[in-house]
């Protein structure tokens, strides 16, 4: 949207409902002010920043945007890739494992998971889909799913299909079977 917006073309913004829990003013240095929002996902700061302008009834705009926090991440989490350097430097690789690198399974707690037999593994691993189990059925179709092996370990994505379950991402399976 904003690339239209800069080169002056008319935008058409979605409307939608978001919630803003929080709006701090941190700094007023007239025309400067600097705000801090803790909001809703699908909230589009620079919208709220126009809706705040036209309530004061002097227009606004964004100088300066900075995401501090998304989830339960947030910037005390982050490291510098100077940091990362010198830590891989002084300890190797093994360093990235285990103070860096985070499961990617973390970032989709939000998904449902299912956990699946040797049998049904083997299907999905070979692209089949495999019938829900009885607990999925109750999940919304054309919903994603956290597939697991019985020895928890994420194997990707599946979707929820009628009474079927789709691979639909598969991460790297080749330690999978072992």
């Amino acid at each position: 949207m904003y690339k239209l917006a800069r080169k002056g073309m008319p935008v058409d913004q979605v409307k939608r409902t978001v919630e803003i829990i929080d709006l701090k003013l941190l700094s007023l240095a007239i025309p400067y002010l600097t705000v801090k929002v803790s909001c809703s996902k699908g909230t589009y700061i620079r919208a709220l920043t126009e809706d705040i302008g036209n309530m004061l009834g002097c227009g606004a705009h964004i100088t300066s945007l900075e995401r501090t926090s998304v989830g339960e991440f947030s910037l005390k989490d982050a490291f510098t890739l100077e940091r990362m350097s010198e830590d891989l430097k002084i300890f190797g690789m093994r360093v990235l494992e285990d103070k860096y690198i985070r499961p990617v399974d973390l970032f989709l707690k939000d998904f449902r998971s299912l956990l699946l037999s040797d049998y049904e593994l083997d299907k999905v691993m070979n692209g089949l889909a495999i019938k829900a189990p009885e607990e999925a059925l109750d999940f919304s179709e054309n919903v994603l799913v956290r597939l697991y092996d019985k020895q928890n370990k994420f194997l990707g994505l599946g979707e929820i299909e009628g009474d079927k379950v789709s691979p639909k991402r598969l991460i790297n399976t080749k330690d999978i079977r072992e």
